[in-house]
C-alpha cells in the first residue's frame, strides 16, 4: 500500500483482535512506536487482556515496559553476517576470533593485538581495523584513546543474558511481544531482529526434529519496510534469517507479516510464496503489476481498482480462498470501542439475592 492508505491501522486491528489468542505468538518490530500506544494514542496496551498477553521492550522510560538490552557475549558471527555486508576476509576473521574465545570475541577485536599474532592467525591488520569500525557502528561501541571500550547502545558485556530467551519463551506461550526500535539506527533494528528471529527459528527447528512442534503456537513476525530484509539486493549480498523464514518457515510454524509499499523490490520467489496478501491502494504502476503477477488469483482486471482503493479498503488474495475478496477495514479506535460495547453487552449483572 502507498503511504497514508492505512497499513498500520490494518495491522494494529488484526493484532488487537488476536492479542488474547494463545494459539499464535506475535513478534512486532516497531520502527515508529505506533503499536503499543501512548497517553494520547490508542494501541495494543488498551486491550483488556494486555497485562496477561502483551510485553513491550523499549529503551524509553515507559511504565510497565521491559528493558531493551542484550548481552553482546551471546552474539555469534552468523548474526553479524546476516546483518551487514562483509568481505570474505572479514567473515573469516570474525570466525577465527569467535573460535578462540566465544564469550569475549567482540571485545577481543577491539584489543591491541600484536601484528605477529595476527599473522599467525592469518588475519590482516587492515581487516581488523575495518571490523572495529563496522562493529562499532553496528553495536554502538566506542573505543577510547586508552583502549577502553565504551558501550553507548543497547548491547552490554555484563548482565541481560536472558533477554532473547525471555522473548522466545513469551512467544512460545502465545503472547504478543513488541520491540520498540524507533530510537535506534536502521542497522541496529535489523541486527536486533536477526538475533531474536534466529533464536526463535532455531528453537522451533529443534522442536520439529524432536516431534514436539505440534504443541507450540504458530509464530507471526511483523516487519515494517520489509524490503530491508527480504529485498532482492539485500538477499543477493546477505543470506539472512528472514529470507530463510520466507522460503521455508511454514514447515516450522513461523511466518512473516511483511509490510511494504514497494512489493516490486521484494525477491520475486518470496513474494510469490506468500500465501495471503492484503492489497491496499497503490497508484504506482510497477507495484500494482508486482502484486497482480504474484497474486493467488487472477487480478489482471483489477489493475485500475488497486490504484483507486480508498483508505480502509483492500483486496485479499489468498491460496486459502477460491477468489479474491474485497474488504473494509475499520478505524482502529472505532474497532476498540465496538469491542468494548460487545464485551459490556455480554456481562451478566446479578443483583444481591438473585441468580
Amino acid at each position: 500500500a502507498a503511504t497514508g492508505r492505512g497499513k498500520s491501522n490494518l495491522v494494529k486491528t488484526i493484532l488487537y483482535d488476536l492479542l488474547d489468542n494463545d494459539k499464535c505468538g506475535k513478534l512486532i518490530f516497531d520502527p515508529h512506536n505506533e503499536y503499543y500506544g501512548t497517553i494520547t494514542q490508542k494501541g495494543l496496551k488498551d486491550h483488556p487482556k494486555s497485562p496477561e498477553f502483551l510485553e513491550y521492550y523499549t529503551i524509553r522510560g515507559t511504565s510497565g515496559a521491559l528493558d531493551l538490552k542484550f548481552n553482546m557475549n551471546l552474539i555469534n558471527p552468523a548474526h553479524i553476517m546476516g546483518s551487514i555486508s562483509l568481505t570474505d576476509a572479514q567473515k573469516q576473521a570474525i570466525v577465527v576470533f569467535y573460535r578462540r574465545d566465544r564469550n569475549n570475541w567482540i571485545q577481543n577485536i577491539f584489543k591491541d593485538i600484536p601484528q605477529a599474532e595476527l599473522k599467525v592467525l592469518g588475519i590482516n591488520v587492515q581487516t581488523v581495523e575495518v571490523l572495529r569500525r563496522k562493529l562499532g557502528i553496528l553495536l554502538n561501541l566506542n573505543q577510547e584513546d586508552d583502549g577502553t571500550l565504551t558501550e553507548k547502545g543497547i548491547y552490554t558485556s555484563s548482565g541481560n543474558e536472558q533477554t532473547t530467551h525471555a522473548i522466545i519463551k513469551s512467544l512460545s506461550n502465545g503472547k504478543t511481544v513488541i520491540i520498540d526500535t524507533s530510537l535506534l539506527e536502521g542497522s541496529e533494528e535489523i541486527f536486533i531482529a536477526s538475533i531474536i528471529v534466529e533464536g526463535m527459528f532455531k528453537e522451533y527447528k529443534t522442536l520439529k526434529f524432536q516431534d514436539k512442534l505440534q504443541d507450540r503456537p504458530v509464530i507471526s513476525i511483523v516487519i515494517e519496510e520489509a524490503p530491508r530484509v527480504i529485498g532482492k539486493k539485500v538477499l543477493e549480498s546477505i543470506d539472512n534469517v528472514f529470507g530463510k523464514i520466507a522460503r521455508e518457515g511454514r514447515k516450522f510454524q513461523i511466518g512473516l507479516i511483511a509490510i511494504t509499499q514497494l512489493p516490486s523490490i521484494i525477491e520475486r520467489e518470496i513474494l510469490a510464496n506468500m500465501n495471503t496478501k492484503i492489497i491496499l491502494g497503490n497508484e504506482m504502476g510497477p507495484e500494482r503489476r508486482a502484486l497482480i503477477d504474484s497474486a493467488a488469483q487472477d487480478l489482471s482486471d483489477d489493475y485500475q481498482t488497486i490504484g483507486s482503493l480508498d483508505k480502509g479498503e483492500a483486496i485479499v488474495t489468498s491460496t486459502f480462498t477460491k477468489f479474491a475478496i474485497p474488504i473494509s477495514i475499520p478505524l482502529f479506535e472505532d474497532f476498540i470501542k465496538e469491542g468494548k460495547k460487545k464485551q459490556n453487552s455480554k456481562t451478566k449483572i446479578v443483583s444481591p439475592g438473585f441468580s
